[in-house]
């Protein structure tokens, strides 16, 4: 990938990708010490991303990802302890802390032998989609996660937070954002905007309209190009 790719995908990354969330257990110890509880936790996930970029590049990282690497702690041999590493499987393990014989996502699809079909990680045909008229891609919710995540232990923690998970897949979006997040936004190829469905809300938020509406997406499309657009939302 040339470098001049770098900084866009990173950026659009950081915007699109993050899951507010938080972990009681961090919280505690701070508690303790008589410090400032902690005011916001991102988690950020990149797909296939070595885990040296953040120093490689580090002459290119600017604002919130520079402050990220500058004033973060860095695990350089920090590993999944588990075999699949889909999406789906290392974003429930990343945003549970267990694996995925724990969490129940144990790939992006499997086979059910229950109902003798393919299922997909997220899919809940209890629910329908909000923002989209693609039905097939709309049923999305965290039904199939057996485990709580890290901002369900923040709302358990602290009722009056907020924790929303944005993502270019569904699967990443609702994964990470947990059981019982404030919202979950995900985009949808379809219709080039971002979506939730029934299970989070019945109708997108005022902000997002504001932003699907605003043409952001298609404008990518006409001065990228497809694949340029597909790299910042993966």
């Amino acid at each position: 990938m040339r470098l001049s790719r770098i900084r866009p995908i990173l950026c659009i990354l950081l915007l699109f990708s993050a899951a507010v969330s938080g972990s009681t257990l961090a919280l505690a110890p701070q508690r303790e010490r008589g410090r400032a509880r902690t005011r916001l936790v991102v988690v950020i996930a990149v797909d296939q991303m070595r885990g040296d970029v953040t120093t490689r590049y580090a002459g290119y990282l600017h604002h919130g990802l520079k402050r990220l690497v500058d004033r973060g702690l860095s695990f350089s041999e920090a590993h999944h302890d588990h075999a699949v590493t889909v999406t789906a499987a290392g974003h429930a393990t990343i945003s549970t802390g267990c694996t995925p014989a724990r969490t129940g996502i144990v790939g992006n699809d499997w086979f059910d032998r229950s109902t003798g079909a393919d299922a997909y990680c997220t899919y809940d045909d209890s629910v329908s989609g909000v923002g989209t008229g693609a039905d097939d891609k709309a049923h999305q919710s965290p039904r199939n996660l057996r485990r709580s995540a890290l901002g369900d232990w923040l709302k358990e923690s602290s009722p009056a937070s907020k924790v929303f998970s944005i993502a270019g897949k569904d699967r990443s979006a609702v994964l990470m954002g947990g059981r019982k997040p404030d919202g979950a936004f995900w985009y949808d190829d379809t219709t080039g905007r971002y979506v939730t469905s029934t299970y989070y809300a019945k109708s997108l938020p005022a902000w997002l309209d504001t932003f699907n509406d605003g043409g952001r997406v298609q404008a990518a499309f006409r001065t990228g190009g497809t694949e340029r657009f597909r790299l910042t939302t993966i």
